[in-house]
C-alpha cells in the first residue's frame, strides 16, 4: 500500500543532480565550491587554475567536487516523507537536530535542548529525528541510513544504540520510540556475536516498554499493530 524509500535510486538521482551543478557553481564562484578546489590544492599541492581548467575539461573528475547527498540530510528527508504519508498517524513533525527545540531521550526522560544543557549534557544523548501521533500514543523515532562499513558508520551503529539503551528506561506507557535501522551496513555481522546488527538492535529493544528496532519496510505493520488499526 505505501511505497518505501528507495534510498539507494534516490540517491544516484541527486548525485547525478549535484554532479551537473559543478561547473555552474565554478562558474558563479559560489563559495563552498571555491572552498572545495582550495582545500583540493592545498592537499594535493596541484596549482589551482590548472584544476579549474580540468573540472572545465572532465566531467568525471568534476564530479569528485560535487556535494555528496547524505549531506544534504537526503535519506533522512526520504524517511519523513514516508513516515508522515501513512495515514493514520498525525502531527508529524521533523525534529530539529539542535537547539532549544531539539529532543533528547536520556535515561528515559525526554528533554529539550535547554534542559539538556542545563543538566550537564550526556555523552549519550543524541537528538531524536521525527515525531507522531495516534490518539493518545505518542511515537518518537531516531533514524539512521548506513551504506557500508566503516568507523563513521560504526559511530552511527553506536548512537543507534544508545538510543535505545535510553528509550528502554522511560516508564511513560503512552509513548513509543522506534529506532529505524536503514542500510545494507546493519546486515552485517554484529561483530562475533552470530547474529546481524539490525538482530542485535532488535534484541536489545524491549517492546514491552514500547521500545522498537524496525527496518522503514516494517514500520507500517509494527505501527499497524501498536495502534490497533486493521
Amino acid at each position: 500500500m505505501y511505497n518505501t524509500p528507495k534510498y539507494e535510486q534516490e540517491f544516484l538521482k541527486q548525485q547525478a543532480e549535484n554532479n551537473a551543478l559543478v561547473r555552474d557553481q565554478l562558474e558563479q564562484k559560489n563559495k563552498d565550491m571555491m572552498q572545495k578546489i582550495h582545500t583540493f590544492c592545498e592537499r594535493s599541492g596541484f596549482d589551482f587554475d590548472d584544476v579549474v581548467k580540468k573540472i572545465n575539461s572532465d566531467v568525471m573528475f568534476a564530479s569528485t567536487f560535487a556535494t555528496d547527498p547524505a549531506k544534504q540530510n537526503l535519506f533522512e528527508k526520504l524517511a519523513g516523507e514516508y513516515i508522515q504519508g501513512i495515514d493514520f498517524i498525525s502531527d508529524f513533525k521533523k525534529l530539529p537536530s539542535s537547539g532549544t527545540n531539539a529532543l533528547y531521550i536520556v535515561s528515559g526522560s525526554l528533554l529539550g535542548g535547554d534542559d539538556l544543557s542545563r543538566s550537564g549534557g550526556s555523552i549519550e544523548a543524541k537528538s531524536i529525528d521525527f515525531s507522531w501521533k495516534y490518539k493518545d500514543k505518542q511515537f518518537y523515532a531516531f533514524h539512521k541510513y548506513t551504506r557500508q562499513s566503516g568507523g563513521a558508520q560504526d559511530n552511527q551503529y553506536n548512537d543507534m544504540k544508545a538510543f535505545i539503551r535510553n528509550a528502554n528506561s522511560s516508564t511513560n506507557q503512552n509513548y513509543y520510540f522506534m529506532a529505524i535501522a536503514d542500510g545494507e551496513y546493519f546486515n552485517t555481522q554484529n561483530g562475533k556475536a552470530g547474529v546481524s546488527k539490525i538482530e542485535n538492535l532488535k534484541n536489545m529493544a524491549n517492546n514491552s516498554m514500547g521500545v522498537y528496532a524496525v527496518r522503514i519496510e516494517e514500520l507500517y505493520d509494527v505501527l499497524k499493530t501498536i495502534c490497533n488499526v486493521f
